[in-house]
């Protein structure tokens, strides 16, 4: 009788140990994130914050929308193909985002202005991937 109990109990406590140090048996941290693409044209740059707002054209609502969007701290800018940097940003710049929505947030990922003779780098978006966690 006392050797079926502990039994349960060291099967559950191995369970617990599993879960608990992460390994596949339990559920990941990890949630999949949705990447979409919209263009715009740039009405502010906040670098301190790293917030862009855009001015976008939301199909689904027919009309545009005033949209911000935080630049997660690995994003990448490229201006005319060339990588830059949040400051080189400015109003009325013409840009495609790369990005996903975490909670009510925007976070963009891939920011690309195309000036007067530039061109676009041409990476393949993402669909889906795996974003990682507050937790890390």
């Amino acid at each position: 009788m006392y050797t079926q109990r502990y039994r349960s109990l060291a099967v559950i406590f191995i369970f617990a140990t599993l879960c608990a140090s992460g390994t596949n048996g339990c559920k990941s941290k990890e949630t999949k994130v949705h990447y979409r693409t919209l263009e715009g044209t740039i009405t502010s740059v906040d670098p301190a914050s790293r917030i862009v707002s855009m001015n976008a054209y939301i199909e689904k609502l027919g009309q545009s929308k005033l949209i911000p969007g935080k630049l997660a701290d690995d994003a990448e800018i490229y201006i005319d193909g060339k990588l830059a940097d949040i400051t080189q940003l400015r109003e009325g710049d013409q840009i495609s985002v790369d990005g996903y929505q975490k909670g009510e947030d925007i976070i963009a990922r891939r920011v690309q202005v195309i000036r007067a003779g530039g061109k676009r780098v041409t990476i393949k978006p993402q669909t889906t991937t795996t974003a990682p966690t507050d937790q890390e």
